[in-house]
């Protein structure tokens, strides 16, 4: 099975996050188990610092900015989280819709692997099935599944009798005799191979998926394989189960990227599962002219307070 680990490493995320080592070292990788009470205080006494004790609801005109003023105001990635802090978690959500995807799933990182886990196999099967499609193809997907997994993909009414048929016409004589045997419980001796063909149609379905069971497991995955090239919807047969037991043995960074194939509306709800300081952190990385331009439209209150500071 071919799955490559992909590249989150700390360099990456102090890029986006434009954080220094120190703060990379402590918060980069945390968890929400890992958040302790000292670290959310620490961070709102930076906030109340910069703004001192203006009242948020009232706007002085004489203390406006201008964009550039408010632009270098939120340059410093520390100035930047403590105003970031004085908003709600409902504001910081709102706010995540300036990151683009990459940013979003960057931020998936400051989860846990349990909670990674967890949130990763609350997704439909179909978009389970999406993100395994990413790592590894359908005979390698097909090689790690059981055979009763199989046997749903062919027991599908999409796959007729005869399609099951000329999927296995091109066996070894000796196989197919092998398999009708099995079917019919008594030995048919030695017969050419078109007389075992016709011996074939005329089994039901049910009885030419039973004689499927006496072949080799890598013959069967090859039928299987061969079904659901030309109709990859039949993988859905699965169960969700054999589709989410894969991920369990992904590192972390392939956990975050399987999220790739949900919207990013849906991973900012996610998000919302984050402690407020953590939420912030991820805020961080929007751009900051694009959230002078964000406070500027929908906080001017927060405006006055750095004018104010």
């Amino acid at each position: 099975m071919r799955i490559t680990p992909l590249n989150y490493s700390v360099n990456l995320l102090s890029k986006y996050w434009e954080l220094n080592t120190a703060r990379i070292n402590v918060k980069a990788y945390s968890s929400i188990d890992q958040v302790t009470e000292a670290g959310v205080n620490q961070t709102s006494n930076v906030a109340t610092t910069n703004v001192g004790a203006t009242n948020p609801m009232y706007i002085d005109p004489s203390l406006a900015l201008d964009m550039a003023e408010v632009y270098n105001a939120l340059a410093n990635p520390d100035d930047r989280l403590g105003i970031l802090m004085l908003l709600n978690k409902p504001e910081l959500m709102n706010l995540l819709f300036l990151l683009d995807k990459e940013k979003l799933l960057l931020g998936l990182n400051f989860f846990s692997m349990p909670k990674l886990l967890e949130l990763l196999l609350r997704l439909p099967k179909e978009l389970l099935l999406q993100a395994l499609l990413m790592f590894m193809n359908i005979d390698e997907l097909l090689s790690i599944m059981p055979q009763r997994e199989l046997l749903r993909i062919l027991s599908s009414s999409k796959v007729k009798e005869s399609m099951l048929l000329k999927a296995i016409e091109n066996l070894p004589t000796h196989i197919l005799i092998a398999m009708l045997e099995a079917v019919l419980g008594e030995s048919v001796g030695k017969l050419k191979h078109a007389d075992v063909m016709k011996k074939m149609q005329h089994l039901k379905k049910r009885q030419i998926l039973e004689g499927l069971l006496t072949l080799p497991s890598g013959t069967l995955q090859q039928i299987c394989a061969q079904f659901c090239k030309m109709d990859p919807s039949l993988l859905m047969e699965m169960s969700k189960g054999a589709i989410s037991k894969p991920f369990t043995r992904f590192q972390k960074s392939m956990l975050v990227e399987s999220f790739r194939v949900v919207d990013s509306s849906e991973i900012i709800k996610l998000l919302g599962g984050l402690p407020k300081n953590l939420l912030a952190q991820v805020a961080c990385m929007i751009d900051p002219g694009d959230l002078a331009q964000a406070l500027s439209n929908h906080f001017p209150n927060i405006i006055a307070m750095m004018a104010g500071a």
